[in-house]
């Protein structure tokens, strides 16, 4: 439930993958993330770029999850809605980390 809040920042490479989310929040975040919306089939449905601290994203209908990035990253990476994502190499991190 607590997902980035009170964490100094996100670090290249580093996500957070949040199972059936349809919108998000920044409230109480120190920094801007990126973030993807991502259908069942891992297909990008919204993509928010630098989402600013105290935010809120739009509903996303069709979305199955969300992925929370550093800023900049989809910039970086090109990432844009109908990109497929494949997701490896995760860990699940465990409660209270």
């Amino acid at each position: 439930m607590r997902g980035l809040l009170g964490r100094p920042a996100l670090q290249s490479g580093d996500g957070l993958l949040l199972p059936g989310t349809k919108a998000i929040h920044t409230i109480g975040m120190r920094f801007a993330i990126d973030v993807l919306f991502l259908n069942r089939e891992g297909r990008v449905v919204r993509a928010l770029r630098s989402l600013a601290p105290f935010r809120l994203s739009p509903i996303v209908r069709k979305a199955a999850c969300a992925l929370e990035l550093p800023a900049g990253t989809l910039e970086r990476t090109g990432t844009q809605e109908g990109d497929k994502i494949e997701l490896r190499n995760f860990n699940h991190a465990t409660r209270g980390e």
